[in-house]
């Protein structure tokens, strides 16, 4: 059996623990498989920006022969029993895991967003609600998009809302229906009369 030792843990190990490098006069890598892996994982951990740009640049430029390539992998096995077997457990698997991550988002995005009713004062935080001050300016349901789109672009849309409970959104738009002609002077109004109705029991 050939032996060789890694430049890096310097520890002898059989050829087969190495990849293979033309370059190299035996073919084979100076660092073993077990070492260019904590590299690359530290690497990883380092910068994971960079990272990142890095796997978008390749996938976009690979992005038609990668297309191809998962295409004819499914014509191949699209019939297969075991596949069709370990595909339905990979998709239960990955919907487990968004359906959790999706539900920590949402949490992280109430407790950051989301504030007292401007009306009554409602805090609990799964009955507040986004209303958007002028509805011709809106371009999204917030609540409901609140885990498929950038922060950035949630942030943006949430700065032509204010916070409403659920009770006091929906009077509101019984009130003055879910248009008005003047909508930011019908919100005035609206939070103006609940400040009233407090002076009075005061």
């Amino acid at each position: 059996m050939m032996l060789k030792e890694c430049r890096c843990c310097h520890i002898v190990k059989p050829l087969s623990e190495f990849s293979t490098k033309r370059a190299a006069k035996d073919g084979k890598d100076c660092y073993c498989k077990q070492c260019n892996r904590e590299k690359a994982a530290k690497y990883r951990q380092e910068h994971p920006e960079r990272v990142k740009e890095i796997a978008l640049k390749t996938r976009i430029k690979n992005r038609e022969r990668l297309r191809q390539r998962n295409k004819e992998f499914y014509e191949r096995t699209k019939n297969d029993p075991a596949h069709i077997q370990a595909r339905k457990k990979s998709i239960e698997r990955n919907k487990a895991k968004w359906h959790q991550a999706d539900k920590e988002r949402r949490r992280l995005f109430n407790e950051r967003w989301k504030h007292p009713c401007e009306k009554c004062g409602e805090k609990r935080l799964y009955l507040i609600q986004f209303h958007h001050i002028d509805p011709n300016t809106k371009e999204f349901c917030i609540g409901a998009n609140s885990t498929s789109k950038s922060e950035e672009v949630l942030v943006n849309e949430i700065k032509k809302c204010v916070c409403l409970c659920s009770n006091c959104h929906d009077e509101f738009h019984y009130l003055y229906g879910s248009k008005p002609k003047e909508p930011t002077k019908a919100l005035h109004e609206y939070l103006k009369e609940s400040e009233g109705k407090q002076n009075e029991s005061i």
